[in-house]
């Protein structure tokens, strides 16, 4: 993984600077604390601000992969630490030049140290080349009484931001492709033996005579046309691919998270040709957002729901769950697609021999 924002000497640089932080703002700190303060940060230096660490913030900007091939989605990673009781505002991009947004998220979870909020973009390169995902924004201040979202009233704010993240999107064409044609000469008229204008009519009367029988033909097989092939429903496709994954061998944390991958994608697929939303290009908030127009039976709502969050929280949270955990993500997927698959139509005549 590749990433924009603090490494670990960077970390620790980062922990001094938030004790020297601390130490400048207690007003009644004595000078002894200052000078050791001052002599701190003359032997490691301040932190590097273009590392995305300033004062009680630490935001740090990732790709987990900055090679890839056209075509093939990568994630963006934006993780802010800071202390709970300051007041955040995470930049969050419309687009990126150079990339669509496939799918976006947001986690915030409170460590033992403070705050830690997440958001992940998975994106997809449009073009082939050297491409640079820009710097994200935090803006911070301490809360104050009376704050309302993002309003300028209060304490002024703070800015702190990553480093620009180059990708390099390497083409799939041959090597072939990109050398230069050879540019060959033109041929030399020749001459058109026209030959005899009779024999080119009984050309033409022999294959208008043609065309008449197989038109006849065909108007033959229309007479009683064959019944078009039913289409298979989407819960059978949706249960044959479940299958499929579940017999696949998972051999380490690059194959649990593809697995997440691949079930995700089977149950977004499922939904889209079952109830007609286009789930698949959707994010989960939006999926989320959509499920009251949805005609779910009663529970299915809240299991696609949680059944989302939690395989997100695999994919872009680097979350590494127990094999249990893999197991049991399956089943819910599965009974997820048996519990809101349409009914068999019944065949008919079977209400009267139930009735007899």
């Amino acid at each position: 993984m590749r990433s924009a924002g603090a490494s670990e000497p960077g970390r620790a640089r980062s922990a001094l600077a938030l004790l020297i932080a601390a130490l400048a703002r207690m007003s009644c700190a004595p000078a002894p604390a200052v000078l050791a303060t001052g002599l701190l940060a003359a032997c490691f230096g301040a932190p590097d601000a273009g590392r995305g660490i300033q004062g009680p913030v630490d935001a740090i900007a990732a790709v987990d992969r900055a090679d890839v091939a056209f075509g093939d989605d990568l994630t963006l990673t934006l993780e802010v630490r800071s202390d709970p009781e300051l007041q955040l505002e995470l930049d969050h991009p419309a687009s990126f030049d150079g990339f669509r947004m496939v799918d976006q998220g947001r986690i915030e979870e409170e460590v033992r140290d403070g705050r830690v909020e997440r958001r992940w973009y998975r994106l997809r390169p449009e073009r082939a080349g050297s491409l640079t995902l820009p710097a994200l924004t935090v803006r911070h201040r301490p809360a104050h009484d009376g704050a309302v979202g993002g309003g300028d009233d209060g304490p002024a704010w703070g800015t702190v931001s990553t480093e620009p993240i180059a990708v390099a999107v390497s083409s799939r064409l041959p090597a072939a492709a990109d050398a230069a044609l050879e540019i060959r000469d033109i041929k030399p008229l020749q001459p058109i033996d026209r030959g005899s204008p009779w024999a080119l009519l009984a050309a033409a009367i022999a294959m208008v005579m043609a065309l008449a029988a197989l038109l006849a033909l065909a108007a033959r097989r229309r007479a009683r046309p064959a019944p078009a092939p039913a289409a298979t429903p989407a819960h059978e496709i949706a249960l044959a691919a479940l299958a499929r994954l579940g017999a696949t061998e998972l051999s380490g944390d690059d194959a649990v998270r593809r697995f997440y991958f691949a079930l995700s994608e089977i149950v977004r697929t499922y939904v889209e040709g079952r109830f007609g939303l286009n789930a698949t290009d959707l994010t989960t908030e939006e999926i989320v957002g959509a499920l009251d127009r949805l005609e779910l039976p009663d529970g299915g709502a809240s299991s696609l729901r949680e059944f989302l969050r939690d395989s997100d929280h695999v994919k872009f949270a680097a979350h590494r769950p127990a094999r249990s955990e893999v197991s049991a993500i399956l089943d819910r997927a599965r009974r997820f697609v048996e519990d809101t698959r349409p009914e068999e139509p019944r065949a008919p005549g079977a209400g009267v021999r139930e009735a007899a």
